[in-house]
């Protein structure tokens, strides 16, 4: 049981690494557009992002608002990582302003992988284990932040110029994002119930954490 829920957590983590490693893509967003086919002007790029931050964050609030009650937490994260998946890949091979801003409806889903993630590791932590939890979270996420700008601008440039496949850093991103569903599919495993709350006195005294299964 503990091979297993520590397995699990494994699993989560680098999940989650790879969700928060495809959103970093959006530090090379502003030499996408303003260069050709799209050649934005900053008030076109400054709606862009403020259309995808409002998508993004309403959908996401909504839907653990209405849904979470109703659904198990690895369909909430798959969900995420799909829309992840279809809405770069559209924004890979857009070339036109519509089908910019139309890519931003697939990825309206996309803002839930982390919180849920987030929310899936905790669960699988004892309440003793919590800080240590999000101390590694937290180094996941300077990790990501510092190696997912190198890496895309290193990789936009040379796509553009020698590959010309300008978003191919896009396309990279899903496949990230597809990576992470292999790392979600022990969550899959087992029975169709959802985690077993553990009252928190009961937890506090044995340590277990709420286990998936």
């Amino acid at each position: 049981m503990l091979f297993r829920r520590h397995t699990l957590l494994q699993f989560a983590l680098i999940a989650f690494f790879f969700t928060l490693f495809a959103w970093s893509v959006n530090n090379i967003m502003v030499l996408y557009v303003k260069a050709s086919p799209l050649c934005w002007s900053s008030s076109t790029f400054g709606y862009f992002m403020s259309a995808q931050t409002t998508v993004v964050a309403a959908s996401t609030v909504l839907t653990l608002k209405l849904l979470k009650p109703y659904v198990s937490d690895a369909f909430l994260v798959t969900s995420g990582v799909i829309s992840t998946i279809v809405g770069y890949a559209l924004r890979s091979i857009a070339n036109t302003t519509a089908m910019m801003f139309w890519s931003i409806v697939p990825l309206a889903l996309a803002g839930l992988p982390n919180p849920v993630l987030r929310a899936i590791m905790s669960k699988l932590t004892a309440s003793t284990k919590q800080g240590a939890l999000f101390t590694v979270i937290g180094i996941v996420e300077i990790i990501s932040r510092i190696v997912s700008p190198i890496l895309f601008n290193t990789l936009y440039p040379v796509s553009r110029t020698k590959w010309h496949f300008p978003g191919f850093c896009f396309a990279l991103t899903a496949g990230f994002a597809f990576l992470s569903l292999f790392f979600l599919i022990p969550f899959f495993s087992g029975s169709n119930k959802e985690y077993k709350v553990i009252p928190q006195k009961e937890k506090s005294e044995d340590c277990d954490p709420l286990a998936f299964g």
